[in-house]
C-alpha cells in the first residue's frame, strides 16, 4: 500500500525523518484509482534493484506480500495481460452471466490442471486462466512450469522476523495504530 500517493495513514509509510540518510524507493509511485499488479512491481523495482547494483551498493527489499517479493527475487516473467484491450473485461462479465462452473468447464477444455486445482468462486483466477489462453496460446499450468526452470534474478537472502509470543506482536501493532492515530 505504500506505492500508492496519498495513503499515508494505515500504511506506516516512513516519515521524511525516518528516510534521512537512507534512500527509499518505490514509495508513492502510483494513484489509488490505479490498477497496480505484480509485473508492473517486477517491472518497476528490478529498475531500482538494477540501479542499486549497479552504483555497487546493496539493496534491501522490505515490506510488501510475499508474493510481490518472490515474483521480484525469482525473476519469473509474467503472462501477458488484456486489461488494456477488454479482454479481462469482457471475461469477467463472462464470468458473471454464466457463473463459475461454467468458466471452469471452459478452462477444463484446454486447462484441466488449473480448472482442477481452482474453485468456482475464484473468479479472478479463471479470467486470469482464459485471459493468458488467449493472449498467448499457452495454458496457465505451461506458462507456470516453464517460469519455475527460470533461474533466480538475484542471489539474495532472505531474513524473516517472527514472534514467539502472538500477543506481543499484537500489542505492538496496536500501539502502532495508536501512534498513527495521535500523529494525524
Amino acid at each position: 500500500m505504500q506505492i500508492y500517493r496519498g495513503m499515508d495513514i494505515g500504511t506506516a509509510k516512513p516519515t521524511p525523518e525516518e528516510t534521512q540518510g537512507v534512500p527509499h524507493h518505490m514509495i508513492d509511485i502510483a494513484s489509488p484509482e490505479e490498477s497496480y499488479s505484480v509485473s508492473r512491481y517486477v517491472l518497476e523495482a528490478s529498475r531500482c534493484v538494477d540501479d542499486i547494483l549497479s552504483r555497487g551498493k546493496l539493496p534491501i527489499v522490505v515490506g510488501g506480500t510475499g508474493l510481490y517479493i518472490e515474483a521480484l527475487l525469482s525473476g519469473r516473467e509474467y503472462a501477458p495481460e488484456g486489461g488494456d484491450c477488454g479482454l479481462r473485461e469482457e471475461l469477467g462479465g463472462e464470468y458473471d452471466r454464466l457463473g463459475g462452473q461454467a468458466m471452469l468447464r471452459k478452462l477444463a477444455e484446454f486447462d484441466p490442471a488449473s480448472a482442477a486445482r481452482l474453485h468456482e468462486n475464484d473468479r479472478k483466477r479463471i479470467v486470469r486462466a482464459l485471459e493468458i489462453y488467449r493472449l498467448s496460446g499457452k495454458t496457465m499450468t505451461e506458462h507456470d512450469e516453464e517460469t519455475k526452470k527460470v533461474p533466480p534474478r538475484y542471489d539474495s537472502r532472505r531474513i524473516a522476523l517472527t514472534f514467539r509470543d502472538r500477543q506481543t506482536l499484537y500489542s505492538r501493532i496496536d500501539r502502532r495504530v495508536d501512534i498513527m492515530v495521535e500523529t494525524g
